[in-house]
């Protein structure tokens, strides 16, 4: 069959064949998972950012004065890993129970890094010093690489997680962010009331 496939005129190519055979197994070995090239390649527009501004972990960000372009970057990794996790759920891939210890894991790390910049700041913090040290913690939640199998090389599924678990208020950027995001959240909701 496979030499059905390819084709000296025109057809597919022996290599491309051969490559998308190695990606298939590879994606089938125990400590891997399929990855959606659409989920992989999603992009948000500009304009599509204020769909997303009521959104806690969008406002994570901008506690930390976090420019738009990491906000879109937020959205897209917020994006790509909750429809990759849905898939691999809806798939039998991955449990809950898999996904609740990869999201305590992410919580453990997180709180490893958001303890040290606690204490770095000490007590008598400007605000100037908080939105900088929450945006190095973000910094941090952008570059960490924590796998949720030996086998999955995408750095979204990891940020995107931590931006789940943001939006979840379960960790945060900036270091008072649970009552400056409760504030922040009460007030919008007022402002829709009224």
């Amino acid at each position: 069959m496979l030499n059905e496939l390819v084709n000296p005129e025109g057809g597919i190519p022996r290599a491309e064949i051969d490559a998308q055979i190695s990606d298939i197994q590879e994606s089938l070995k125990p400590d891997a998972l399929p990855i959606d090239e659409n989920i992989d390649a999603l992009m948000v527009a500009l304009d599509q950012l204020p769909e997303f501004a009521d959104r806690p972990f969008y406002k994570q960000v901008e506690l930390v004065s976090g420019s738009q372009l990491r906000i879109r970057n937020a959205i897209i990794s917020y994006l790509q890993a909750f429809r990759q996790r849905s898939a691999w759920t809806r798939h039998d891939l991955l449990f809950d129970a898999d996904l609740d210890k990869y999201d305590k894991r992410l919580q453990a790390e997180w709180e490893l890094q958001y303890g040290q910049v606690c204490d770095e700041l000490g007590p008598d913090a400007t605000d100037a010093a908080m939105a900088q040290a929450g945006r190095a913690l973000l910094k941090w939640a952008e570059d960490a690489h924590f796998s949720i199998r030996s086998g999955v090389n995408v750095p979204w599924v990891c940020r995107g997680s931590l931006h789940m678990l943001s939006e979840d208020m379960r960790v945060g950027w900036h270091p008072q962010f649970e009552t400056r995001l409760k504030a922040v959240l009460d007030a919008a909701a007022q402002g829709k009331t009224a």
